[in-house]
């Protein structure tokens, strides 16, 4: 089966999905250095919305690009315990993307913080859901903006809650055509 085959459907929250707008995104780095032998380059970011919000990141990709257009992969990270609940969570996987020059946008969702699950209000979550999936969809645009990659080199991979949201994006996000959905369970109130 082909990937442009696979329904973008997501059962109950289409018409709503459809309705929510993308979020602007404009970055300020925070900092920046070189890896692997001075061939990647990691910026430190912080991504601002529209609304005044902020969020980490770590754009990486090869500091000097070679001539081929390259690919974009984003990243979306699990909710679990420290050290693996954050940003860093697929670190060394997008250094190892940027020597095949991949691009790579690695966010930190709110789930970062402990105490963002526990202080959940369920009859929120829906709202809460749709306005963190419009941020998301932003920060891919940004990615996109910034890596310049064709569409048949566009990945995301979402681990646990970030697979959850993944999915949600995929309905709006027509220029992902590889997915990568590690762990995501069908409620997000699991």
């Amino acid at each position: 089966m082909s990937w442009a085959s696979v329904p973008r459907k997501v059962s109950n929250c289409q018409a709503l999905l459809s309705s929510s707008s993308t979020v602007q995104i404009t970055s300020k780095v925070r900092g920046e250095f070189l890896k692997n032998g001075r061939k990647t380059l990691v910026q430190d970011l912080y991504l601002r919305s529209q609304d005044g919000s902020q969020t980490r990141a770590f754009l990486i990709k090869p500091y000097k690009p070679v001539a081929k257009q390259g690919g974009a992969a984003f990243f979306v990270h699990l909710l679990g315990a420290p050290p693996d609940n954050d940003r860093t969570e697929f670190f060394e996987d997008a250094l190892e993307l940027a020597d095949s020059n991949v691009t790579s946008l690695l966010v930190e969702a709110p789930w970062a913080d402990p105490e963002w699950f526990p202080s959940r209000k369920l009859e929120e979550d829906l709202p809460n859901v749709l306005k963190y999936v419009s941020e998301l969809e932003g920060q891919f645009n940004f990615l996109l903006a910034e890596s310049k990659a064709p569409p048949e080199k566009v990945a995301l991979v979402g681990h646990d809650f970030g697979a959850m949201y993944g999915v949600l994006m995929l309905k709006n996000q027509e220029s992902i055509r590889q997915a990568v959905i590690m762990a995501a369970v069908p409620d997000f109130a699991d």
